[in-house]
């Protein structure tokens, strides 16, 4: 029974996961909109060629790599120290109002977010402005600057995705044995001892599985995310592999060029993955696999 369970999951990955790979095979075509994907002039690796003679190409690329590995370095920890610090509350009512209000906004659209970070960053009448100009200071287009559209990208990702984040790092603390911090106050240890020594130790499998998928992601950025927040002034800094593919693939109709930068991508993450997974094994982590 356990088996039959699995056949409509196996069928959803099969249809949805394995079958579209067919459609790789155009980056090794010259493919034509209408045609079968076998029916298209194979080209080789021309295509490669082309898009690593592109100069965007290496520019969306920088791009990609720069966010990720700042979404390393501040969002990654962001659901980590918050789990942590919910769980030292001992307020259950104030616990899950924070815990509530760092949820809501994971189930917000990317559109959405992009919305209140024109209101709140509005030149004239935003927020952050108003305080700009109260503090003396001159205001500040921040989604219109390539210097500042990097910054609004991170805060927006760690404020939509924080509190959803944190749940599996919650639920990590929980299965820790209460006899451990009990054992360590006896012990002498402090508040900082505990976490130190006991709560982020414990959580190392947790948090080694997410840095591998984090790090296995560095060449992939949200769409949705960079299409609602970059605008043409902010190309330069903004524009990454999944909005290039998006303006060569689709918006000028060259589906071979845009399927070679996918799977360049795709190929890239596969090694960054198995690189991280054989990384965590020499340190002594778990890996994913």
């Amino acid at each position: 029974m356990y088996y039959v369970l699995l056949i409509p999951m196996v069928i959803y990955f099969l249809v949805f996961a394995y079958y579209p790979t067919i459609g790789n095979t155009i980056a090794f075509q010259d493919y034509k909109l209408g045609r079968l994907f076998f029916d298209s002039p194979w080209v080789g690796l021309d295509w490669f060629k082309k898009v690593f003679a592109a100069p965007n190409f290496w520019s969306a690329l920088r791009n990609t790599v720069i966010l990720n590995l700042y979404s390393i370095v501040f969002v990654f920890p962001a659901p980590i120290l918050l789990g942590i610090l919910l769980n030292e509350v001992k307020n259950k009512f104030f616990k899950k109002t924070v815990q509530t209000l760092t949820y809501l906004p994971h189930f917000l659209t990317w559109p959405m977010v992009a919305s209140f970070a024109f209101i709140i960053l509005n030149p004239t009448s935003g927020i952050v402005n108003q305080i700009m100009v109260a503090m003396g200071l001159p205001t500040f287009s921040f989604l219109t600057e390539n210097s500042s559209i990097r910054a609004v990208m991170i805060v927006s990702w760690m404020w939509k995705e924080v509190g959803w984040g944190s749940i599996v790092y919650l639920a990590a603390i929980t299965s820790i044995p209460m006899e451990q911090y009990e054992s360590a106050k006896l012990d002498g240890a402090n508040k900082w001892q505990q976490i130190t020594r006991i709560t982020l130790p414990s959580m190392a499998f947790i948090i080694t599985f997410q840095l591998i998928f984090k790090i296995s992601s560095i060449f992939g950025a949200s769409f949705d995310m960079t299409r609602s927040l970059v605008n043409a002034s902010t190309y330069t800094k903004g524009m990454n592999i999944s909005l290039y593919i998006y303006h060569v693939g689709l918006a000028q109709s060259n589906f071979s060029f845009g399927t070679a930068v996918g799977l360049i991508q795709s190929l890239v993450s596969f090694v960054l993955l198995i690189g991280a997974n054989t990384l965590a094994r020499v340190l002594g982590q778990d890996g994913v696999f």
